[in-house]
């Protein structure tokens, strides 16, 4: 049993800080300027709390500018504040220039670099440009010499050809220019102490690129490193040059192998005359003394390398970037082992591990500038991230999925299309967020999309799968489509496919009763061929006994271009817009991308006989991709929210528009509103436990958004979350059994489940205590079994009497099943003279609040 009231108690003995903030969901997100490309981490407010700050290279404006992110200390970020800038930045650097003690900033863009002086509050200074001997390419903060100031490696280009040159400051903000040297056509530089003096030396990547012009062109493309040696007054002296035969793409000087000496990893291209081929990772180990030993070569290895300490043992171990992140741990010597790939954004290009929580693991932050992003991910301390998978919901081909309780036993199950292997997938759920082996269903080739109705009236879920009749490469003529219905067994298991034709290339399912007679009828969205034959409904009247008609086919408003060609339907709602007690249908119509018609909604008013009347356009939109009904203003009628992904420009800011009726058939729309990044899916609940709807969108970004109603149509704060793993498909349900929607994001690789925060579960830990130990005479054993273990970090076991607070283990004991949220049970010796009577366990939650439960009963 949960004691709160011993808090009191407690708070005499503790130091009870504030409970820390936590986002509803895993994985917050936050949005950018355009085109952001690099990332670092200081403090540059002052409060002791890590900042980010992200440089925007804003390509299609006259100057780009900075996104300042303010650390709250619990993982999670302020809003984004921009900051200008004089040009258009692609790479940033801090150090404290001007010795005050706050952060400043160095910045670089193709011909030049600046720095910024911090003012300690997140503003800055104007901005004080560089000088060298040329126009400067790149800059980068080194230690050249000892007298503790930040020094400047630039790499340049001069009249007579390329040059690097060290920049020693003074500490008060200005740098004097050492001699330059003259390098090969530029292909980066970096400071690095090879030699382990503990100044920084130079390496110096010489571009040697042959043209491919002439007689007689290269066999391949070859370049090499240069090492230069640093004196500590800003000369160099050469020292050997690294050559791998093959063309080096990136390099990063980090120790590898932990063994106290640098190591230079390299990112390789395979050159075949002047055609690059796929590439790896050379290695090459440091001797401390400026040379090095080559390592084996690793195929397809290419990634950024981060040292972070990942699994709790002291050692740093190292993540990968390369579009995903992947988790290395360290095994000792020159081995590791690698984790599982995580996919945020689609290019995690820049990451930055630290505790952002507070809760002593290592975190990341991940920078994506295709969804022009920061994700903040959660580390578990065993190496990793955010929710773990769930391996046996791995879907093949997935591109929609749906959620019920297949077998009665009050838990939602899920299934999944598998579009490539001609199934449907089911996993049965265990209602605490966990799932027990798929089953497949064959349904046909190419099942598009899904959804879950009960057509036969027993009870049962039935699994309703659209077709398109082929898989992974579409045929040069597009056959018809087909309807394939499995009737639930309701014990988790489906019957046979019924199967039924269809328009060509089936997208959208709707289930509804639209003629009257209690039976669930069916309805499906039709692309046709995107050319001579334009889209259409295919309608089927069921009889209540799991069978349908064959096909009725309903003409909806196509809008043709002749360069462009047709809109088509790819989405559909239902519901009573005109209040006459027939269903309406809602269609959504896709927009021609780069100029073509625009897409719209459009409503097919029902007459409660299974017809309906001719279309009528109710908004025009960019592209719209999905349709969710509900009452979004609190006015008794029915509203449509429409997913705008405002254009087949995948990363098209797009937004949300919401279409409010009237009650008479009649609607009025709202201006769009900001969704992130081609927003193509909206789904409407009560997301934050106010009892007012709430949006959520899903976006080509990677990431989920949440608009969080007001209740008079509109909405407060955006909040987004990112889905792990390229996601394909996501469902919402109450997977965890804890009374708020969850949402289950599906991905090539598994499921992740982002649980609900809005109202923590309660935690249930039952203790006890016999007096069998292998201690002295008079000790016992301690067990304690969790429920589930969400949210937690670990446990301590404390005697609470009239001296006060006794913990009894010397460290929090860890949580085993932090990371999957299974239950587990526990056991630990304890002394003599302890009974049950005040022996309790204190359950340690990721924001620092504790739970005390007890006291122990004995066995």
């Amino acid at each position: 049993m949960s004691r709160h009231a011993i808090l009191a108690v407690l708070c005499l003995v503790l130091a009870c800080g504030m409970m820390n903030a936590q986002p509803l969901f895993p994985n917050p997100v936050y949005p950018l300027g355009a085109d952001p490309i690099d990332m670092v981490k200081a403090d540059f407010t002052g409060d002791g709390i890590p900042d980010l700050l992200v440089c925007n290279y804003e390509q299609a404006l006259p100057s780009g500018d900075l996104s300042l992110l303010v650390g709250r200390g619990d993982g999670t970020f302020g809003e984004e504040v921009r900051i200008p800038v004089i040009t258009h930045p692609f790479n940033i650097d801090t150090a404290d220039f001007n010795g005050d003690g706050k952060a400043d900033l160095l910045l670089e863009d193709y011909g030049a670099a600046w720095t910024m002086a911090g003012n300690g509050n997140g503003t800055f200074g104007a901005a004080t440009p560089l000088t060298a001997a040329g126009f400067i390419l790149y800059a980068q903060v080194a230690d050249f010499n000892d007298d503790a100031a930040p020094d400047i490696l630039v790499s340049g280009r001069r009249s007579t050809g390329d040059f690097v040159q060290a920049l020693l400051g003074n500490g008060q903000g200005s740098f004097t220019t050492g001699p330059f040297i003259a390098t090969w056509p530029q292909g980066g530089s970096a400071p690095a102490d090879v030699n382990g003096d503990g100044r920084d030396d130079i390496l110096v990547l010489n571009n040697k690129f042959r043209s491919c012009d002439g007689p007689n062109p290269p066999a391949k493309q070859v370049n090499d490193i240069q090492i230069y040696l640093g004196r500590g007054d800003g000369v160099f002296d050469p020292a050997g040059t690294i050559s791998t035969g093959e063309w080096i793409q990136t390099f990063q000087a980090v120790d590898l192998d932990r063994d106290g000496r640098l190591d230079l990893v390299l990112g390789l291209t395979f050159y075949q005359g002047c055609i690059g081929n796929s590439g790896g990772r050379a290695t090459w180990y440091g001797n401390g003394d400026g040379t090095f030993v080559s390592a084996p070569f690793e195929l397809d290895r290419p990634g950024t390398i981060v040292p972070a300490e990942l699994n709790g043992d002291g050692i740093l171990d190292y993540v990968e970037a390369l579009y995903g992140v992947t988790p290395f741990i360290y095994e000792g010597g020159r081995n590791w082992t690698e984790g599982e790939t995580l996919w945020f954004g689609g290019d995690a290009n820049v990451t930055i591990p630290d505790d952002y929580n507070g809760d002593g693991l290592t975190d990341l932050a991940l920078l994506s500038t295709r969804s022009e992003a920061v994700y903040v991910i959660n580390g578990n301390g065993n190496g990793t991230f955010g929710p773990p998978v769930i391996p046996t919901l791995r879907f093949a081909g997935t591109t929609n999925a749906a959620t019920g309780d297949f077998n009665n036993d009050g838990a939602l199950d899920v299934a999944a299309t598998g579009g490539d292997t001609g199934d449907v997938g089911v996993a049965l759920g265990n209602g605490n967020g966990t799932f027990g082996a798929e089953t497949r269903y064959p349904v046909g080739d190419g099942a598009f999309t899904m959804t879950i109705a009960d057509l036969d009236n027993d009870g049962n879920r039935d699994i309703i799968a659209a077709l398109f009749n082929w898989h992974t490469y579409p045929p040069g003529v597009y056959p018809d489509g087909s309807l394939s219905i499995l009737l639930g067994q309701g014990d988790g298991t489906f019957g046979p496919p019924t199967v039924y034709e269809s328009g060509q290339i089936p997208l959208a399912i709707a289930v509804a009763d639209f003629d009257g007679n209690g039976a669930p009828d069916v309805v499906l969205a039709n692309w046709g061929d995107g050319n001579d034959v334009y889209g259409d409904l295919s309608l089927y009247l069921g009889h209540g006994d799991g069978t349908v008609d064959p096909q009725v086919r309903l003409a909806v408003d196509v809008r043709f271009d002749p360069l462009y060609g047709p809109t088509f339907p790819v989405t559909l709602g239902v519901g009573d817009f005109d209040e006459d007690g027939h269903l309406d249908l809602v269609v959504g119509m896709r927009g021609i991308y780069f100029g073509g018609p625009a897409g719209d909604v459009q409503i097919l008013f029902g007459n409660g006989d299974g017809t309906f009347q001719a279309t009528q356009v109710v908004t025009l939109t960019g592209d719209t991709e999905s349709v969710a009904i509900a009452d979004l203003n609190h006015d008794g009628h029915q509203d449509i929210a429409v997913a705008d992904m405002g254009g087949q420009v995948s990363y098209a800011p797009g937004g949300v528009r919401v279409l409010f009726g009237d009650g008479s058939g009649g609607f009025t729309g709202s201006p769009l509103l900001p969704a992130g990044i081609g927003p193509y899916d909206v789904k409407i609940d009560d997301y934050n436990a106010d009892g007012i709807p709430d949006l959520v969108l899903s976006t080509n970004g990677g990431y989920l958004v949440l608009l969080t109603g007001l209740g008079d149509g509109t909405f407060g704060a955006r909040l987004n979350f990112g889905l792990v793993g390229l996601p394909l498909a996501f469902v919402k349900g109450d997977f965890d059994g804890d009374g708020q929607p969850d949402l289950l994001v599906l991905a090539a690789n598994g499921a992740y489940l982002m649980r609900n925060a809005a109202v923590p579960p309660p935690l249930s830990i039952d203790v006890s205590l016999t007096n069998s130990s292998p201690l002295s005479k008079g000790s016992g054993t301690v067990f304690w079994t969790t429920d589930a273990e969400r949210d937690l970090v670990g446990f301590n076991i404390v005697v609470m009497d009239h001296a006060g607070r006794t913990m009894l283990n010397t460290a929090p004991i860890r949580c085993e099943e932090c990371s999957t949220g299974s239950s587990h049970t526990y056991a630990y010796y304890v002394p003599k003279h302890k009974s049950g009577r005040n022996l309790y366990i204190e359950a340690i939650h990721r924001d620092g609040r504790i739970e005390t439960f007890g006291p122990a009963r004995r066995n």
